[in-house]
């Protein structure tokens, strides 16, 4: 697969993270907002790994020269970043962020949307990521079948539900798994296939690119063979702009999932099974 410029450049930041170390746990927006909130001055970051954290975690405005130096060929591509001088000072805002996940053998990172995401093709990763990683990695490790040899991340955003089952079944020798599992990657939402691409990409101890498919579809159009697991953490709240990242349809935000729930089955091979982390609308008490 040929990645673009700036998936490169983002695999380039993220494995500088991953090598110095870097830890980050997204919050909630309301709480990101609170943050961001306080009184804040680049110049006082006394670290560069605080400068990292500042720029890469909360999105905040760092100084230029308190970031790495091979970083420096990034700051031009708007796409990547913000920057503006000030005090005479060049400062630099990313337009991404990086979260880590750890895990009891492995830390994975994941690239996703910078903050706010008011963007229409927002790709998401917040508190929700992290149960939907945990939920599908003890279900599978509890379940009585045979690991999945093909796995669906349906709606996939980042990857993060995939990659994390990948690490875990990477470090599970007690069941023989015949081959290396295939895992295909779906989303609408261009974006997301190429972060969660750039996410594989940095999580190679967990799976690789060989073993990945990546495809645009609308649920299952694109999807032409069967599937032993599908995962999906589909949005279960109305959003009155109708972003596809938050927003989960009609029926108080339910219809989503239950079209992704039903269309899975439909999709499933023999003795395959469909792992969703969603929620359920509560109207009036109940």
């Amino acid at each position: 697969m040929e990645l673009t410029q700036q998936q490169e450049a983002l695999i380039s930041i993220g494995d500088y993270l991953k090598a110095n170390h870097y830890l980050f746990t997204t919050v909630t927006p309301e709480s990101h907002r609170r943050v961001l909130e306080r009184p804040y001055d680049p110049e006082a970051l006394r670290s560069e790994h605080d400068s990292l954290r500042a720029c890469f975690g909360w999105n905040q405005w760092v100084c230029a020269d308190r970031l790495p130096p091979s970083f420096e060929s990034f700051f031009t591509d708007e796409t990547l970043f913000q920057v503006e001088e000030k005090n005479s000072k060049r400062l630099v805002k990313a337009k991404f962020r990086f979260s880590t996940l750890q895990l009891e053998h492995s830390n994975l990172i994941f690239v996703h949307s910078g903050y706010p995401t008011h963007e229409g093709n927002s790709v998401f990763f917040g508190p929700d990521s992290y149960r939907f990683a945990n939920f599908v990695r003890e279900k599978v490790k509890h379940g009585d079948q045979k690991f999945p040899l093909r796995i669906l991340d349906l709606g996939c955003g980042s990857g993060v539900g995939a990659i994390s089952l990948a690490a875990f079944l990477n470090r599970t020798p007690e069941r023989f798994i015949e081959r290396a599992p295939k895992f295909i990657f779906t989303d609408l939402n261009e974006k997301a296939l190429e972060y969660a691409c750039v996410n594989v990409r940095l999580n190679e101890q967990a799976l690789t690119l060989d073993q990945c498919e990546f495809v645009k579809s609308n649920l299952f159009d694109e999807i032409k063979e069967s599937a032993d697991l599908v995962i999906a953490n589909p949005p279960f709240i109305i959003d009155d702009k109708k972003r596809a990242y938050r927003h989960g349809g009609d029926h108080f935000g339910c219809s989503l999932s239950a079209t992704m729930f039903s269309k899975s089955v439909d999709y499933l091979g023999r003795d395959g099974r469909v792992l969703m982390y969603t929620g359920t609308s509560i109207v009036n008490g109940e």
